[in-house]
């Protein structure tokens, strides 16, 4: 067996797992050894047989992660992590969250009921989910939670 044929059967051993993105692969067969050439053609194999592709691959992280409640900023941080080029970012949609963050927001005001410093505690949890400081504020004060006298 060529080294073609032992970085292609192991290339489909990480995509038997998950999709990845052609960063993270390039990654991976560096870092068991493959020269640079075999690593090129691989990527060209695997885009002609269409097993890789980082717009769906991206796209695809949008919708799942979106639908499990994150914002956009943590939607682009996890994009960066997995290699996704600022180029294929850059050409996609992100979904309007208004909605979304209005739902979640129902929900955590019901958790914290009774609670001291409900909006502070609101606040930290949807910036750490992703979701921008303004946008979130906005739903605060249509669900008169918070007024911005300043």
């Amino acid at each position: 067996m060529d080294d073609f044929d032992k970085a292609l059967k192991y290339t489909f051993l990480l995509l038997k797992f998950r999709q990845r993105s052609s960063s993270e692969l390039i990654f991976r067969l560096n870092k068991k050894g493959y020269n640079k050439q075999t690593i090129q053609k691989i990527l060209e194999y695997l885009k002609e047989q269409r097993y890789l592709n980082d717009e769906e691959l991206a796209k695809s992280y949008i919708i799942t992660l979106s639908k499990k409640g994150y914002g956009k900023k943590r939607i682009l941080a996890t994009l960066k992590k997995i290699g996704i080029s600022q180029q294929v970012i850059d050409n996609l949609d992100f979904p309007h969250t208004a909605n979304i963050l209005s739902s979640m927001i129902d929900k955590k005001v019901l958790q914290y009921k009774g609670s001291k410093n409900i909006v502070s505690k609101i606040l930290r949890y949807f910036l750490a989910r992703g979701f921008e400081y303004d946008e979130i504020l906005t739903q605060l004060s249509r669900k008169g939670l918070y007024n911005d006298n300043s």
